[in-house]
């Protein structure tokens, strides 16, 4: 008799998504080749808060509703390249320079 073979786990990453399939048969399945998980169309709210990789860029991001309406998600910075090329550290610095001198004391007088 032959020996029975394990297999072999599939390597722990990042789900790369995509929606597959007709209206009633679709499925949300990871892209990458080595990978066979799957989540059903009625079931996609459970992918809602996991991590995916970006199409656009290829990063890990947080999967959100906005992101499970296009067929290949990307990460928000790739859905709104001019919201995403703000200086939030300028805004933050300017917000804490205003908040800073509204709290300074004003100089005491002898």
């Amino acid at each position: 008799m032959g020996k029975k073979t394990r297999k072999e786990p599939t390597p722990k990453h990042t789900h790369r998504y995509i929606k597959i399939g007709g209206k009633y048969t679709a499925i949300w399945k990871c892209a990458k080749p080595d990978c066979k998980h799957f989540v059903y169309l009625a079931q996609e709210n459970v992918i809602i808060g996991r991590y995916s990789e970006c199409w656009g860029c290829g990063l890990k991001f947080i999967m959100d509703e906005m992101a499970m309406m296009d067929d290949q998600p990307q990460c928000f910075a790739c859905r709104n390249p001019e919201a995403a090329e703000l200086d939030i550290d300028k805004i933050l610095r300017e917000k804490l320079a205003a908040i800073q001198s509204e709290d300074k004391p004003e100089s005491e007088e002898v």
